[in-house]
């Protein structure tokens, strides 16, 4: 059966970004549309600005971001890191901003999908029914 429910307030979305930050990110081998190059890592942290904008946006009601996300965001090299916490909801997010991103060393990716599936299992029992489905992110 396909996933039909959408992400609000009383079904919000649980979305787990996975970021790689080994030291193949700070490589600046990504062509920009104006000719120029930029590293790996800046495009990820881009992106993951980029994202949290819309979430706020579409969370936004009045003056306040209602739960219609919660967040996790797990950053890997040769271990993984805990970024926010623990799952955040958007607001919270919102306020603790996006976080700044270095290369690092190694990378652990198997390491990184064992941590979320972790967390996945973690938080399922708590997800209504009706809920959307979960959605993992990954950005390398």
């Amino acid at each position: 059966m396909p996933y039909t429910a959408v992400a609000t307030s009383r079904t919000p979305a649980l979305v787990i970004y996975l970021l790689d930050v080994s030291g193949s990110m700070g490589e600046s081998d990504v062509k920009l549309d104006d000719g120029s190059t930029a590293s790996r890592i800046s495009i990820v942290s881009k992106c993951l600005e980029d994202v949290a904008v819309t979430m706020v946006a579409r969370s936004t009601r009045g003056t306040s971001i209602q739960p219609r996300y919660r967040i996790a965001i797990l950053a890997y090299a040769s271990q993984v890191f805990d970024i926010l916490g623990g799952v955040k909801t958007v607001a919270e997010f919102a306020q603790m901003g996006v976080p700044s991103l270095a290369p690092m060393d190694t990378t652990n990716t198997e390491a990184a999908f064992l941590a979320a599936e972790q967390l996945l299992q973690q938080e399922l029992p708590n997800l209504p029914p009706e809920s959307p489905a979960p959605l993992v992110c990954h950005m390398t």
